[in-house]
């Protein structure tokens, strides 16, 4: 999915983004020092993919909130023309409905990858 989005990112001339939704379920027990580790991790990761993408760091972004809302703010935020998910092949129904959520609240075109 990714090298597919540098594809289109260069063939059409288009800016990348990339986005790591760090997400804070209520019924769960985290400290805030677990928080903090599981930001920092997504940070580092996405940093990591950023470098070997070349994807500059002012387009690369991780964001704490419910994932479906992040999303979208985000997009709205950065004039997003396309939204490009990958939904991991063993929780698809979660990630199918959080897909169709985010197409939903967008409006946008989203483009739904199965990994």
């Amino acid at each position: 999915m990714i090298t597919r989005a540098l594809d289109l990112a260069r063939d059409c001339g288009a800016r990348l983004s990339l986005l790591n939704v760090v997400t804070i379920d209520d019924g769960r027990t985290d400290t805030d020092k677990q928080r903090c580790t599981a930001h920092q991790e997504a940070i580092k990761k996405l940093s990591n993919l950023g470098l070997e993408l070349a994807v500059p760091k002012f387009d690369q972004h991780v964001r704490v909130g419910e994932f479906e809302s992040t999303i979208v703010e985000i997009a709205k935020e950065l004039a997003i023309d396309l939204i490009m998910l990958g939904i991991r092949k063993n929780k698809p129904e979660i990630e199918q409905r959080q897909s169709h959520s985010i197409i939903d609240l967008s409006k946008l075109d989203t483009l739904t990858a199965y990994y």
